[in-house]
């Protein structure tokens, strides 16, 4: 058997306009249209047109979510017709990165967002469930064979097969290193850049026009056979990943009647197949596994420089390449890595917002072609766009500050805020010092509710164990009674100090005097600042600052509660 697994890749990204303020950062209309009329509707007739004519045609098809959307934008028929193909079976859609993004080498909590929208997109609007997962570009390494492994994917379709396999055969199945059961399927690059270029080594002189006998170079399927039949003798899988963009920019080369006379004149021979993606992981037992620690793609132009190590692994071979150290061909270059950096940089203060426009606009951006055709002029204007996301999100932060102090406002005007008594009752302090709990320790009872943070209850232990109700302890602090018996307390010191806030866990408390929230972050361990709070000062007396040790028990408790 001999089985021809046909991929297209159809994407499109959004078309940046030059930026200016208050304008929108994208225009697509005009461009998607063109290429409507000039690559989509023949496309999709050739796929229709031998779906109809052959139950065996089978196409693995690689659809960004960008090219989603601007077909729902600019011409949902085509999301009708690509429904229909997919219902029939005869088609199958191969997952990505909904932005057609590199996130994978910067933000792999970005990669699993957006493949999971993309699930969720193609779930909703196709009732596909995607098993095969492609890369932008089909970029390929051992690192991401794993991720997607994790994330529940069978298989995965690579590129560059040259620099991967060197004289290893791209027509077979392979296993992923360090992986269970994950399949790779390598593009045989050869016959793929033979159609994609209409090279001359498939082209042959035809009659375009029998009126007038003019003849043209065009496209032969005879001499594609023989490339094809050679390329059998080294495997029965052969996989060509093409750009559905071939179909409009090869178009005077025959591409079209190309493609129809050999999906005709290939299923004329009853042990010639097509195959989807996932019918190709399964068409043989896969008998070596591959290790690719460094990234390729469709794009790359390397070749291999040295045999491949082969080790034996139980039962299986392992074929060793390790090519240079960089992302793939083209988008390796410094000013490449500097602004994927900028732009993966605003992705947490983006995501912030929680404001889905200005995220849709920021993740628009991640989509590797603007990497790729990356040029001084448009860098600029990218960056431009980059500042403007940036300055839309901190003016929503601002606003949704003013909105949560407006809200406060109100329920506390509604009087739906409780209004507490103070944090410390004093005499308290003095009438409940416990004799259990030793000399050393001051037992603070926080006389009502507060309005944030756990119970003292819940957090805090008595030295023997157990729990103090509504109490929590204060510990290197001179005891009560011990105040009564020298009307001069010892002097706190550094190391003091610093044994009393080790293990201070700060918390958000109410201020009974002033009816404000004091917060605090986790951790306050600075010396100075602690012994500020507590009115004194290093070698000072805590007791005689201020308004004596009440006061600065209160302004120390104010701030913290040791745990």
């Amino acid at each position: 058997m001999r089985v021809i697994h046909l991929c297209f890749q159809l994407h499109e990204p959004f078309a940046v306009q030059k930026f200016e303020d208050g304008k929108p950062y994208f225009e697509s209309k005009a461009a998607f249209e063109e290429l409507d009329r000039e690559v989509y509707q023949p496309f999709f007739a050739l796929i229709e047109r031998n779906t109809q004519k052959n139950k065996n045609f089978r196409v693995s098809l690689v659809v960004s979510g960008l090219w989603i959307e601007l077909a729902e934008r600019y011409d949902v028929e085509l999301i009708r017709r690509l429904k229909k193909l997919v219902s029939l079976g005869q088609v199958e859609l191969v997952a990505e990165p909904y932005y057609h993004s590199l996130a994978f080498f910067y933000d792999k909590n970005e990669l699993s967002s957006q493949v999971k929208q993309y699930q969720s997109k193609v779930q909703g609007l196709f009732g596909a469930k995607t098993q095969i997962l492609a890369m932008p570009e089909f970029i390929y390494n051992d690192g991401l064979a794993k991720w997607a492994e994790g994330a529940g994917f069978a298989g995965m379709l690579a590129g560059n097969s040259r620099r991967a396999l060197c004289w290893h055969s791209a027509n077979r199945v392979y296993e992923a290193v360090d992986c269970e059961y994950l399949r790779v399927l390598f593009c045989n690059t050869k016959l793929s850049d033979l159609i994609m270029t209409a090279s001359p080594e498939i082209l042959a002189e035809q009659v375009v026009d029998k009126e007038k006998q003019t003849k043209k170079m065009m496209m032969s399927v005879v001499k594609f056979r023989k490339k094809l039949d050679l390329e059998f003798l080294r495997g029965g899988l052969v996989n060509l990943y093409l750009d559905a963009g071939c179909i409009g920019r090869l178009r005077a080369a025959g591409v079209v009647a190309f493609f129809d006379e050999l999906f005709e004149s290939w299923l004329d021979v009853p042990k010639n197949k097509f195959a989807t993606a996932s019918m190709a992981c399964v068409v043989e037992t896969p008998e070596a596994e591959l290790v690719v620690p460094e990234a390729i793609s469709w794009q790359d132009v390397g070749e291999c420089e040295n045999e491949p190590k082969v080790a034996t692994q139980d039962a299986a071979m392992t074929l060793v390449v390790t090519p240079g150290l960089r992302l793939p061909d083209g988008l390796s270059a410094e000013e490449q890595l500097a602004f994927a950096r900028e732009l993966y940089g605003l992705r947490r203060e983006i995501l912030a917002s929680e404001d889905e426009k200005l995220v849709d606009d920021y993740r628009h951006l991640l989509a590797v072609d603007y990497q790729r055709d990356l040029t001084k002029d448009t860098l600029d204007n990218y960056r431009e766009i980059l500042r403007d996301l940036k300055t839309r999100a901190e003016a929503i932060k601002k606003q949704q500050a003013v909105e949560i102090s407006r809200t406060f406002t109100k329920r506390r005007d509604r009087g739906d805020v409780e209004k507490v008594r103070p944090v410390v009752q004093m005499d308290e302090v003095e009438n409940r010092t416990a004799d259990s709990a030793g000399d050393d320790t001051v037992v603070i009872h926080f006389g009502g509710k507060r309005q944030t943070g756990p119970s003292s209850s819940a957090v805090h232990e008595a030295p023997d164990g157990s729990a103090h109700e509504g109490a929590v302890e204060v510990h290197r602090l001179p005891s009560m009674g011990q105040l009564r018996k020298s009307p001069v307390a010892e002097p706190m010191t550094k190391a003091d100090s610093r044994a009393m806030v080790k293990t201070a866990r700060m918390i958000a408390v109410s201020d009974g005097e002033d009816d404000r929230e004091v917060v605090a972050e986790r951790g306050m361990d600075d010396v100075d600042e602690m012994m500020g709070w507590a009115g004194a000062k290093e070698g000072e007396t805590v007791g005689e600052q201020k308004k004596g040790i009440k006061h600065s028990i209160r302004r120390v408790i104010k701030k913290l509660v040791i745990e």
